[in-house]
């Protein structure tokens, strides 16, 4: 199956040409592409009105969020709301924060969850933003061991919010896993 890849560009009024001319003289810093899978449920979809009556999509399953046992680090909720993601406006507001904090890719038509593990479930324990951090800097550092392959870190997910794999804000741990990414790959890389 082929996932549709989309880049996440920014525009300049200058030809690159220009662009390239204007800026100072820098050391090169490797590029590196992040790329985060996009599970396209978080908008109303008549289809899906079986599942979820308000015709909302997935997000009536994050409204109604509950710990599945004592110490269960649940419910998280999005800073941004119940946005609709089918709306240009909100994804633009989302392709922004993304390319800010260093994700320029996003991959669409792909479910890396666990039904597609013969419907065996799990719960994600120790999904704190630091230890992110540290898995994306193993990842980092796997690239940087393998140099004749395309430095391609992909991310489950933006977007997945019912299964705890997520990038977006959410209202306990705010932009952490974004700042993350930004620390590892973006501007701020160390």
């Amino acid at each position: 199956m082929a996932a549709i890849v989309f880049g996440l560009l920014t525009a300049s009024n200058l030809a690159p040409a220009q662009a390239a001319k204007s800026l100072p003289p820098r050391q090169s810093a490797k590029h590196y592409d992040v790329a985060a899978y996009v599970w396209p449920a978080y908008h109303p979809d008549d289809r899906a009105k079986i599942f979820w009556p308000l015709g909302i999509g997935e997000w009536e399953t994050i409204m109604g969020n509950k710990p599945k046992f004592e110490g269960h680090d649940q419910p998280h909720f999005p800073i941004w709301g119940y946005v609709n993601e089918a709306d240009r406006y909100v994804m633009e507001m989302e392709i922004a924060a993304a390319a800010d904090h260093g994700v320029n890719v996003f991959i669409y038509g792909w479910d890396h969850s666990p039904r597609t593990f013969k419907d065996k479930g799990s719960i994600i324990t120790n999904n704190t933003p630091e230890n992110f951090e540290q898995a994306l800097r193993l990842a980092k550092a796997f690239a940087d061991a393998h140099p004749k392959q395309a430095p391609l870190i992909t991310i489950n997910s933006w977007n997945e919010w019912s299964e705890s794999s997520y990038l977006e804000p959410d209202t306990k741990n705010g932009y952490s896993r974004l700042e993350a990414v930004r620390r590892v790959f973006g501007n701020d890389a160390k």
